[in-house]
């Protein structure tokens, strides 16, 4: 299997979640490992990983051991929640959205959902051409910070 080499669903995977970290609170962050497990296959097919280095926490797990690829978020914050349950490319995409009732109480509860094809590829290729248009590398330094977090995680204690 061509995920059962080299350094596992760590990079696979573990790379698109750092990289939406950034993309959400446009800031770099420190990630370390949790766990890392061989349960299937010869490199790595789960992992947790978390940061928590900033008044913001994120908590990361990934594995290739599900038969369905879903992808499940949440920000929480001191007004509300965002929650995400799935990417539009796998069926239908739910977002939720949670505006917390003070002192306390339920929260006013706004839900919305997309289904389609993936609307994300026509504006990605978009947005390489443009880079290959005008000679532009991209965030070149980004990218280094994300295989900097991914080498951390994997060789961490």
């Amino acid at each position: 299997m061509w995920k059962d080499k080299s350094k596992g669903v760590t990079f696979d995977l573990g790379s698109h979640l750092i990289d939406l970290s950034y993309f959400l609170f446009n800031r770099n962050f420190k990630f370390r490992k949790i766990s890392i497990f061989r349960h299937e296959n010869k490199s790595n097919d789960h992992a947790y990983f978390n940061s928590s280095n900033t008044n913001i926490k994120i908590n990361c797990e990934v594995n290739l051991l599900t038969w369905k690829n879903n992808c499940k978020f949440e920000i929480v914050g001191e007004k509300g929640s965002l929650i995400v349950n799935s990417l539009q490319k796998w069926g239908v995409s739910e977002f939720i959205f949670h505006k917390r009732t003070f002192p306390s109480g339920k929260p006013i509860e706004e839900k919305y959902f997309f289904k389609g094809k993936d609307p994300t590829w026509k504006s990605e290729a978009k947005y390489f051409l443009e880079l290959l248009k005008n000679k532009k590398e991209g965030n070149l330094k980004k990218e280094i910070i994300i295989i900097q977090n991914l080498n951390k995680i994997l060789n961490d204690k």
